[in-house]
């Protein structure tokens, strides 16, 4: 251990006596040392165990936030949509899009598009800019006054012009984007867009409500055909209508939900669609099958933890003697020193019995693991029990009731604002576990070693400051010797050269 120093003071010593005063001050220091050095030891295995706690926790929390978190979507399985999955299965068409939630109807389907939902809608009554239309360029970049319109009303200064009440400025100078943007980002309720294919203008409503206008200044909506003395077509709203299995239907929108079956439609159809809607249980399948893995991977990861035997040769490195070896000598020396810090640790005992036990019982009301293809291994003496899967079993059990699979894993049941674990379902007695270790160690176990190392801290601090003084009194004692010695020199010297003039 190298005493800290309290000052910088430089130090040559030995220059009359010969003497290695450096060596023999740490020599005579070295018992002194040992007690630092215990304390050093001490501080350093608490600071381990610190850090077996947090390990633990983060394997934790890496295992929790993959199998009962709702930002990992497919593998939650607290989610009821991880269970329940359907396929659809419909040809690539332009005429709708389907796709099925959770709640979704098995069966086979036929629909016809008979008509599609709008807004009230104004669209220009001729070609705005004839030829090829306005390019992508030209809408995004040109200013509207440098555009050639086929009526020859481009316009000029300022733009203004209201929408359903809500007043609009511009300068020419400004873009078609611009505009249109302007337009469909305010609370006129209305969007609107240019079709380079039909050259026309389009305002529609984005709700059921007319759309009114008023050109007031600089003649933009004349110039894209969308005044009254433009005469642009107006349609008035209209619901979608489609035909579902020969039943006529009406909706607001063309995007709606239908037996828990999603539709957007895209155009009128020409002939039916067919497409069927079938339970996707592969989905459910592959996240048990990983959850199991990933269960008997942590346990026994915890119970290596437990187990891990104590080297009790091999002791924290103390600093002097960590400066002595290599690098990789002294990671070799603390992965043993290391060993056993978990080792019967109670709180992490309590937890694998907790996640042994999550799956030993029934789910009440609702069933056991057995009925969907799982079961725990034989038993092992002071070893994990490790969960495995028939997968064949909890395929059909998906198939036949995935409901009941979900209310197995993910029913909750409280009591007194605790977790009631014989009500609950097995991942909310994992996750139950889970957070208690993680609370008790965080709130309890983690503090306390905190508090531990903060103390060890001081007493070495107070320790250190106890050598200083007692290297300082050696050092001392030292200089007055040499400075005698000197003096013995120096007068030995004088009398022999008395004696040589004699």
């Amino acid at each position: 251990m190298a005493i800290t120093p309290l000052s910088n003071q430089i130090r040559l010593t030995g220059l009359t006596s010969g003497l290695d005063t450096e060596k023999i001050i740490s020599d005579l220091t070295r018992i002194q040392r040992m007690k630092y050095d215990r304390m050093y030891q001490s501080k350093t295995q608490a600071e381990w165990k610190r850090d077996a706690y947090t390990d633990t926790n983060n394997i934790l929390r890496k295992f929790r936030d993959e199998y009962a978190s709702f930002l990992s979507a497919q593998n939650n399985l607290l989610s009821a949509g991880t269970y329940k999955n359907f396929q659809v299965d419909l040809a690539s068409n332009p005429y709708l899009s389907v796709t099925a939630t959770t709640n979704a109807r098995e069966g086979a389907f036929s629909v016809e598009v008979l008509r599609l939902a709008h807004g009230d809608k104004l669209t220009s009554g001729a070609p705005v800019a004839g030829g090829d239309g306005f390019s992508a360029t030209d809408v995004a970049k040109t200013a509207v006054e440098s555009l050639t319109f086929k009526n020859g009303q481009a316009p000029s200064g300022d733009i203004a012009f209201s929408i359903n009440g809500h007043d609009f400025s511009f300068k020419s100078t400004d873009s078609l984007k611009t505009i249109m943007d302007t337009v469909n980002a305010s609370d006129a309720g209305v969007s609107m867009r240019y079709s380079q294919i039909t050259d026309t203008f389009t305002l529609e409503s984005t709700g059921s409500d007319p759309v009114t206008v008023t050109d007031a200044a600089g003649g933009f909506l004349a110039a894209v055909g969308l005044d009254g003395s433009s005469a642009p077509v107006h349609d008035t709203a209209q619901k979608a209508q489609i035909k579902i299995n020969g039943v006529l239907l009406e909706r607001d929108s063309n995007e709606f939900e239908l037996d828990g079956i999603s539709l957007k439609l895209t155009d009128v159809t020409s002939s039916a669609v067919n497409f069927n809607v079938k339970r996707d249980v592969k989905g459910a399948v592959d996240t048990i099958k990983s959850f199991v893995q990933a269960y008997n991977t942590l346990m026994d990861t915890l119970y290596g933890k437990l187990s891990e035997k104590k080297n009790y040769s091999y002791k924290p490195l103390t600093e002097e003697q960590r400066a002595a070896i290599s690098e990789s000598e002294a990671t070799l020396w603390d992965e043993k020193a290391k060993s056993g810090l978990l080792r019967s640790d109670p709180a992490l005992k309590n937890l694998t019995d907790s996640l042994r036990t999550a799956f030993s019982s029934t789910v009440e009301g609702v069933g056991g693991l057995s009925a969907i293809g799982l079961s725990g291994s034989a038993y092992r003496y002071q070893q994990p029990t490790h969960l495995e899967l028939d997968e064949d079993k909890l395929r059909a059990a998906l198939e036949t009731d995935a409901d009941n699979v979900y209310r197995l894993f993910a029913s909750r049941s409280e009591s007194g604002g605790r977790i009631d674990a014989a009500g609950s379902g097995f991942m909310v007695r994992v996750v139950d576990a889970i957070d208690r270790f993680t609370s008790e160690t965080t709130e309890v176990s983690l503090k306390s070693l905190g508090r531990t190392i903060t103390d060890w801290e001081d007493k070495m601090t107070a320790e250190n400051t106890r050598l200083y003084a007692l290297q300082e009194s050696y050092y001392k004692k030292f200089a007055a010797m040499e400075s005698a010695i000197a003096k013995m020199q120096s007068q030995t010297n004088a009398l022999s050269g008395f004696f040589t003039q004699t």
